[in-house]
C-alpha cells in the first residue's frame, strides 16, 4: 500500500474516517474519542481491535468506538497478566535444562556450547547474538570479561534471549535424544511461548483477528490444509473447559 493509500492523519480526520467505515460514535462522542487518542492511545493500535466486528462491503455492521476503547483496555490488563507468566515460563525452562545438562554425563560444560555453535546456521545466528549480547550489554559485560573466548554452556543460558533459548532446547532435543521424554513437548511449545512473550513485551495487540480467516493457522503449502493443534494444546484446552473447534485460530492456540 502505498504512502498516498495511507497519508498521516489528524485526530479528526481519523474519525472521519472511521465514520466512512460505518464505525458508530454513540456511546462515545467523537469528541471524547479525539480525547481518547491524543492523551489515552494511538489510532493505529485502538483500531486494529476492529478486525474482529463483521465487515460487509467495507463497512461494520455493530461496531461502536467504545467498544475499541473496552478492547485495548482489556488487552493491556492481558499482556499484564501474561507477563509474569511468560518471564516464569522462561526462568522455569532454563531451570530444567540445566539440571539435565548437569546430570547428563556425556555432556561437557563447554563442548555443548561448541556443537550448539556449530550445529546449523540457526544455532550459530542464536549464538553469536547471544555472545555480542554478552559484549556490549552494560549488565553482562562483567561476564564476558570473565568467561571469554570458552563460555560455559551455564553461561550462556544466563543472557540468551528466548528465541535463542528456544534455539538450543531445538538443539539439545535432536542432538541427545530426548524426542520421547516430556522435554520434547516442552521445546515444541517454547516457539508458541517466545511469540506470546514477545507480544507481550512490546506492547503489541493480542485481542485481534479472534473471529475470522486472518487469525486462522496459515496452510500448508505442500499438503493445502491448515496447521493443527498439537495433542498437548489440545488436551491443557480440554482441562481448562476451552471448546477444540477454538484452536483454530493461531492466538488462542
Amino acid at each position: 500500500m502505498t504512502k498516498e493509500e495511507k497519508p498521516k492523519l489528524t485526530s479528526k480526520k481519523m474519525i472521519e474516517k472511521m465514520e466512512s467505515k460505518n464505525i458508530r460514535f454513540e456511546i462515545c462522542s467523537s469528541k471524547d474519542a479525539i480525547a481518547f487518542l491524543e492523551k489515552k492511545n494511538y489510532y493505529f493500535k485502538v483500531n486494529s481491535y476492529r478486525r474482529n466486528f463483521e465487515e460487509i462491503n467495507g463497512l461494520y455492521t455493530n461496531l461502536d468506538f467504545a467498544y475499541l476503547i473496552d478492547l485495548a483496555a482489556i488487552d493491556a490488563w492481558l499482556r499484564r497478566f501474561l507477563s509474569p507468566i511468560t518471564l516464569n515460563v522462561e526462568h522455569g525452562f532454563k531451570v530444567k535444562l540445566l539440571n539435565m545438562i548437569a546430570a547428563n554425563d556425556v555432556i561437557d560444560g563447554y563442548e555443548i556450547v561448541e556443537e550448539f555453535k556449530n550445529y546449523d546456521e540457526r544455532t550459530t545466528s542464536a549464538y553469536e547474538q547471544t555472545v555480542k549480547y554478552l559484549e556490549e550489554n552494560l549488565y553482562s559485560r562483567g561476564l564476558y570479561e570473565k568467561h571469554k573466548p570458552d563460555f560455559a554452556i551455564w553461561v550462556l543460558i544466563e543472557s540468551m534471549t528466548f528465541g535463542a533459548l528456544s534455539q538450543f532446547a531445538r538443539f539439545y532435543d535432536y542432538k541427545y535424544s530426548t524426542r520421547e521424554s516430556s522435554f520434547h513437548t516442552l521445546q515444541l511449545q517454547m516457539k508458541n511461548a517466545k511469540r506470546i512473550r514477545n507480544a507481550v513485551s512490546h506492547s503489541n495487540p493480542i485481542l485481534m483477528n479472534l473471529n475470522n480467516e486472518a487469525g486462522l493457522f496459515p496452510v500448508n503449502q505442500k499438503t493445502g490444509r491448515r496447521q493443527r493443534s498439537s495433542a498437548s494444546v489440545v488436551s491443557s484446552a480440554a482441562e481448562m473447559g476451552i471448546e477444540k473447534d477454538l484452536l483454530r485460530n493461531v492466538k488462542i492456540n
